[in-house]
């Protein structure tokens, strides 16, 4: 469980001190309230949406680290999957090895043709069948 300190080190990098956050920081704050305040505790399920406009949704338990961050920032990977995306051709195949629920490869499935998505644990695969669906 995060402590007070970890929690005002998120808001103050994550949220407010992250340039992608900019004219979005109020929005992503109370989401951030939301989330630990409300609904992880409750255990409700909290949908994310992609720049792509794919979605993920990220469950409280026990796979709450799976796109968690997404809830408030837009910083998950974003210059990451930037330089992915400017490398990528349309139609291009991916290999994601370890993917847990499948977030990064869904960040870049407009642009794929097709994906590889592996993990060991059962929970993750189920999750990323869960996704496949949803998407």
């Amino acid at each position: 469980m995060p402590s007070l300190r970890d929690h005002l080190y998120r808001i103050r990098h994550q949220i407010l001190g992250e340039p992608l956050n900019k004219g979005r920081r109020l929005h992503f704050l109370l989401r951030y309230l939301r989330w630990h305040c409300w609904a992880k505790w409750k255990s409700v399920p909290w949908m994310i949406t992609f720049e792509n406009g794919l979605r993920s949704m990220v469950k409280p338990f026990p796979d709450h680290d799976s796109g968690e961050r997404n809830i408030w920032t837009r910083n998950v990977d974003w210059y990451d999957t930037e330089l992915i995306r400017r490398v990528l051709k349309k139609g291009d195949t991916a290999v994601d090895a370890g993917c847990n629920v499948g977030n990064r490869t869904w960040a870049l499935a407009d642009l794929l043709g097709g994906a590889l998505l592996i993990d060991a644990g059962a929970t993750a695969v189920q999750r990323t069948r869960e996704h496949a669906r949803l998407n």
